[in-house]
């Protein structure tokens, strides 16, 4: 098997997000919110697990998202499903508490 070297020196260099699973009870229903870097990592490991029935991936910038092996919806679709917790998956986190307060306040 060959392998390219400037593919495994990306590979090396990839940052990998993890999921804290710990500290989530097993079996809930859960929403992942941001499909970026971070919620693609974190996406992977919770389908992986199978510890958790992810009920949605949402993202503001969904429709802009290239892949075409997960259903990404509008965050205003939050108010319709049903859930245990979100998981804001965003790297910056001046970003996640923007996105905390405005779930907040739609009295989420």
């Amino acid at each position: 098997m060959n392998i390219c070297i400037n593919n495994l020196s990306e590979i090396i260099e990839r940052k990998r997000w993890y999921f804290p699973e710990k500290i989530f009870p097993k079996n809930i229903r859960l929403v992942l919110y941001g499909y970026g870097e971070v919620g693609r990592d974190f996406y992977q490991q919770i389908v992986d697990s199978g510890n958790f029935r992810l009920v949605a991936v949402v993202d503001k910038n969904y429709r802009e998202i290239a892949d075409k092996t997960v259903e990404v919806k509008p965050v205003e679709e939050v108010c319709n499903l049903e859930f245990d917790f979100i998981l804001i998956a965003v790297l910056d986190k001046a970003t996640a508490e923007k996105i905390r307060d405005s779930l907040l306040c739609r009295g989420i």
